[in-house]
């Protein structure tokens, strides 16, 4: 099992390894693990066979609820940034034809772009 996650949440029954947790923990240091230390699903064993006792697996791993998270906290929207979306959606083409309304009028290039460019990056930013 050299340089394989390891499939799911379990303790390691019998040998040592050097695991890299960086997906569970953020941490880029490799950690020793040894006999009775817990190791989490999508770890990655960086040196020595382990043999280890499944406690979870599939969707009750670490891993698993990490995703599970995030994904939620994606799918969930706040009232200011549908009112954002909502704005950007009308804010930056009635920018642009006021523009184009500008030059007609006053067929001066100059103007219309002054316009835009004073108006258009905090339409880009929203």
């Amino acid at each position: 099992m050299l340089y394989k996650t390891i499939p799911v949440n379990g303790v390691i029954i019998n040998g040592s390894a050097i695991v890299n947790q960086v997906n569970i923990t953020g941490e880029g240091m490799s950690v020793h693990k040894i006999t009775g230390d817990v190791v989490y699903s999508n770890t990655i064993v960086e040196y020595v066979v382990l043999k280890v006792q499944p406690e979870r697996v599939a969707c009750d791993t670490t891993f698993s609820k990490i995703l599970e998270l995030v994904a939620e906290g994606q799918a969930k929207k706040r009232p200011k940034e549908s009112f954002i979306k909502n704005y950007a959606k009308y804010y930056t083409p009635s920018i642009f034809i006021l523009s184009i309304i500008v030059y007609i009028f006053t067929i001066d290039l100059k103007l219309s772009l002054t316009l835009l460019v004073i108006s258009f990056p905090g339409s880009l930013l929203i």
